[in-house]
């Protein structure tokens, strides 16, 4: 915490206490799969939709239909129902969307089922995410 006489005192080392603070926070911020997912889509002119909801007192996030949890459309109309995860949990989200009684529902809807699974990988002190999609 910053107090009154600090600032009074030396504002350029107050200044540089706030840059300081905001780098590390800036450091600490994750990057999640929905997050990574949201601005691929919208890098490749997609209009992404996060439809995946979090219920704070049950402490738990609901997908759409119960595995999606993006719908991004193409600019002709298509659309793409999205399962971001990590890239180790790609084939454990496969299986749930399989065995899931809505699959069959959302497969007669012509949408294109994908899930997007991210690994992070450090190159020159960056992290870098690769991104694998898998089409079902």
């Amino acid at each position: 915490m910053i107090s009154k006489k600090e600032i009074k005192k030396a504002p350029e080392k107050v200044t540089k206490k706030i840059e300081k603070a905001v780098r590390k926070a800036k450091r600490k911020r994750r990057m999640n799969a929905e997050y990574l997912s949201e601005m691929h889509a919208k890098k490749l002119g997609w209009n992404p939709a996060n439809v995946s909801k979090w219920i704070p007192y049950i402490r738990i996030t609901k997908d759409l239909y119960g595995f999606i949890d993006l719908l991004a459309i193409e600019e002709d109309g298509t659309v793409h129902a999205i399962q971001a995860t990590s890239h180790a949990n790609i084939k454990a989200r496969i299986n749930k969307i399989l065995g899931h009684e809505n699959y069959a529902w959302v497969k007669k809807t012509n949408w294109i089922i994908e899930v997007w699974g991210w690994k992070k990988t450090i190159k020159d002190g960056q992290p870098n995410y690769t991104l694998s999609i898998t089409k079902l």
